[in-house]
């Protein structure tokens, strides 16, 4: 959407390819605040496109955290100025009726996700303010923070392991998806650099390229774009999710229904491949 003006091969219905956003065609896709201003308008108006302040993502994601911990300020305490001040970093208090892993495992849903701020917050989708990884607020940052206090820091192979294998269940428990193709490619992007962040923080050093092949496949998988309102790819004619149960049964098939991953297994990713609207047909 709004990128037809480039040629056909930009045109809604067409995929994202390498080619047509690298190289010469590099920044062609860019975050909403460097979007033109007339441009972010049309796209609220036609797709009622809102981003979110960082300060709200805390704030509703901390709501979130308070009910499931018992208690309040976990990651940060909120300050009347619209600011967080952060725990320090190595000094998070879990209860003791509650674990880091279990909260790690948590699944979590960004629903029309644009960039994805309710999952990830290296910058303020608003202002574009850059935000420490202390002080990050998204609920894949608070699963990330955790995995790096309580894991063990001695650089060795078996340590290594372990903070991929529970940084990648905390990438395999959190979904977002979004009706605008770029935005799904800009939330992508932001997983898998939090990712990168969060590693290098650990570890002090960035990953190999091909230790990034497994955060990569889940990502592609967690974060994808659809028609919220019927399940579908954008643009096909489904029928929309709520007219689609009868007494908790999809009396419909549809072959344009999204497809997601239930993950059961890290290193290779390995999960059962499920409808989205059955999600909605369980409840």
């Amino acid at each position: 959407m709004n990128y037809a003006s480039k040629g056909e091969a930009y045109t809604k219905e067409k995929p994202i390819t390498e080619e047509l956003i690298t190289g010469e065609n590099n920044g062609i896709i860019k975050p909403r605040i460097l979007k033109d201003e007339a441009l972010r308008k049309t796209r609220t108006d036609e797709k009622a496109e809102v981003f979110t302040p960082a300060w709200i993502c805390n704030a509703q994601n901390n709501l979130v955290d308070n009910a499931w911990f018992g208690v309040k300020d976990v990651f940060n305490t909120e300050n009347k100025d619209k600011t967080w001040t952060s725990v320090p970093k190595g000094e998070i208090q879990i209860p003791e009726n509650r674990s880091w892993k279990e909260y790690v495992k948590l699944l979590r849903l960004e629903m029309s996700c644009g960039e994805a701020p309710y999952l990830v917050s290296r910058y303020d989708v608003t202002t574009g303010q850059i935000i420490p990884i202390p002080d990050r607020i998204g609920l894949l940052d608070r699963k990330l923070k955790l995995i790096n206090q309580f894991t063990r820091n001695e650089p060795t192979k078996l340590n290594k392991r372990e903070w991929r294998r529970w940084a990648l269940k905390a990438l395999q428990s959190v979904y977002g998806f979004d009706w605008q193709g770029d935005n799904v490619l800009l939330a992508r992007e932001a997983l898998l650099l939090t990712y990168i962040d969060f590693y290098v923080d650990k570890w002090g050093k960035l990953p190999l390229k091909e230790a990034l092949e497994n955060p990569v496949e889940v990502i592609s998988w967690n974060i994808w774009q659809m028609d919220g309102l019927q399940g579908t790819l954008p643009g096909a004619k489904g029928i929309p999710l709520l007219q689609r149960v009868t007494n908790g049964y999809d009396l419909f098939k549809d072959e344009t229904l999204c497809i997601i991953k239930e993950w059961h297994k890290q290193e290779p990713p390995e999960g059962k491949n499920i409808r989205f609207v059955d999600l909605i047909n369980s409840k």
